[in-house]
């Protein structure tokens, strides 16, 4: 029951965002804010900001949960629109050049609904059971603990050492949930589970290569 606990705020954070009646306009708004400060840094008209907008306003009402009905027709046209000026640093525009369907589109969508939504997270977190909720914090753990071994420089490894904790309780409690929903799908659980032991074997070996240049002359 301990590691479902840990959890009670977050669901609780959760529901209260579920249960706003202005949800729908506060989507509004911050799809909105986004297309106006990406149409800044990246000097956009304003129909590519209107099809930022959009676009951005369909995505954040899946995530969010606002119970709307997702309409992926016309977004493609949108997504090659917005798509240039959203991806700048790209060469040849990266992002343009995936040449997405509204299907396409559509399918990310439910993705993100089965997924990474605020519906679904709280989901997870009620029908979890404590063994799944462990194996997921662990992953996390796993995966900041490989990422600090094997980052090349000293000096960041202390920083990221020190945020550590911090990165735990920012982008844990989120990811936490979704990792529940993603390893309930075997073929995916087997595919993490198999490229985990491919990182864990890499890591020893590494180590034994340390340990043998420290000890030989």
């Amino acid at each position: 029951m301990k590691e479902r606990c840990r959890y009670s705020p977050y669901s609780k954070s959760i529901e209260r965002y579920l249960g706003d009646e202005a949800a729908d306009e506060n989507i509004g708004k911050l799809a909105a804010m986004f297309a106006r400060q990406l149409s800044k840094k990246t000097t956009a008209p304003p129909d590519v900001r209107d099809a930022i907008t959009d676009l951005t306003k369909e995505f954040l009402g899946v995530f969010y949960g606002a119970g709307s009905e997702f309409v992926g027709e016309g977004l493609a046209e949108l997504w090659q629109k917005a798509a240039p000026f959203v991806d700048t640093s790209a060469p040849s525009n990266g992002l343009a050049d995936l040449n997405l369907r509204d299907e396409d589109i559509t399918m990310a969508a439910d993705y993100l609904n089965r997924f990474v939504s605020l519906p679904a997270q709280l989901d997870m977190i009620r029908s979890a059971s404590d063994y799944e909720l462990t194996r997921a914090r662990r992953l996390m753990r796993f995966v900041l603990a490989y990422l600090r071994r094997n980052d090349p420089s000293p000096g960041k490894r202390d920083d990221i050492e020190s945020l550590d904790g911090w990165l735990l309780v920012v982008f844990g409690r989120p990811a936490v949930p979704i990792l529940v929903r993603v390893l309930r799908e075997e073929v995916v659980r087997q595919a993490i589970m198999s490229r985990l032991l491919i990182a864990v074997r890499t890591m020893r070996t590494t180590m034994r290569a340390r340990t043998c240049r420290r000890l030989l002359p």
